[in-house]
């Protein structure tokens, strides 16, 4: 069952939406992390709570605002930000236990990383190759499909239809509860972060169980030999939402996109080249998504999405980042926001990033 859902906007973490019944003045200085919150409507005017702190009759077609008390300034002007990077930490945490203390799963069994829940035979190759000794890379590589030669990209099969449906009717059933939805990242605007919904130690066990033995074969040269966290979200296609998506490179080392459904025409992937490899910028690689099939790649493997032409497309983005990596190559990462910087090409273009950020910027697949 959908409901009405309010649009917040914070300078300081970007926009979430939620359901007006869990608006309160209480909940605001948990969601936002503010001492003293003030609630402004999308002329600027003050929006009072009553007495027992709720607010009446919020508009779902308007965006409000939310700041701390401690940044209002004089009339007209704008309000003074002091930005602490720390804070971004503390709201994630506050946002994923109100979600915790509010929200009962659909399916709990999910949640859980278990053999059952991955395609029979990625499970036994990867178990064939532990118990090699972790020895014959050959074991790993028989179920991949290798689609573009100089770039490293890959195709196989990762989780079962049953999984797949779950997750979709799962992410379908926390979108309804009216609970915080961030966007995914900063470019889609449908979609879910997994790890707001508890999935946090489902996908470090995939990573330390499963990818990490793929990560270091096939990319040892992009931190893959030493990954240690990730950023796992899902996105939506469909024609009344997100169409497509722009070129882009993701902000990881290495990237698994699997289509989970539902049933679409159209959306295809288009792969050109990787970012600091100019040799590599010629390549035209379309890739056609259907339900069951995932993609490895190098993060910043730039790609887009062409336009969805019937139907509904769920896809699970996992970005999976090295720190090691990230600080024995640091020049390459902006210092504010520990993402890669733009880069201008020979070309002459340039291509939008995304970022792991719990709040948006004014901009995967």
């Amino acid at each position: 069952m959908s409901m009405d859902l309010i649009t917040f906007n914070s300078p300081i973490s970007g926009g979430i939406k939620v359901a007006a019944k869990y608006i309160n003045k209480a909940n605001l200085v948990e969601l936002f992390q503010f001492e003293d919150p003030l609630l402004l409507d999308h002329e600027g005017e003050d929006v009072n709570p009553n007495e027992k702190g709720e607010y009446e009759n919020l508009n779902p077609s308007l965006v409000y605002t939310v700041i701390d008390e401690s940044m209002v300034t004089g009339p007209g002007e704008e309000p003074q930000i002091k930005y602490d990077r720390s804070i971004l930490g503390k709201i994630a945490d506050a946002r994923m236990n109100f979600i915790k203390r509010h929200y009962k799963p659909l399916h709990p069994s999910i949640y859980t990383l278990t053999p059952d829940l991955l395609d029979p035979v990625f499970v036994d190759t990867v178990e064939k190759y532990k118990a090699s000794g972790c020895q014959h890379k050959a074991i790993l590589m028989s179920i991949l499909t290798l689609e573009t030669p100089q770039t490293g990209l890959f195709s196989f099969r990762m989780f079962s239809d049953e999984f797949s449906r779950k997750l979709i009717e799962e992410v379908d059933h926390f979108q309804d509860s009216g609970l915080p939805v961030n966007r995914p990242n900063t470019m889609n605007r449908y979609g879910a972060i997994l790890d707001d919904m508890g999935f946090e130690q489902f996908f470090t066990d995939l990573r330390e169980q499963y990818v990490k033995h793929f990560a270091a074969i096939l990319y040892p040269h992009y931190g893959g030999a030493s990954l240690d966290s990730h950023h796992a979200f899902i996105v939506q296609y469909k024609l009344t939402g997100d169409k497509k998506l722009n070129f882009h490179y993701d902000d990881s080392e290495v990237t698994i996109n699997a289509c989970l459904g539902k049933e679409f025409t159209g959306g295809s992937l288009y792969f050109s080249g990787l970012l600091e490899d100019p040799e590599t910028h010629t390549e035209n690689y379309e890739c056609q998504m259907k339900k069951g099939l995932s993609l490895f790649h190098i993060g910043h493997h730039r790609h887009g999405a062409n336009n969805i032409l019937s139907g509904e497309r769920y896809n699970l983005i996992v970005w999976f980042r090295s720190s090691k990596y990230r600080a024995e190559n640091h020049h390459l990462f902006c210092k504010s926001c520990g993402s890669k910087h733009k880069h201008s090409h020979s070309d002459g273009e340039k291509h939008d990033h995304e970022h792991k950020h719990e709040h948006s910027h004014s901009d995967d697949s």
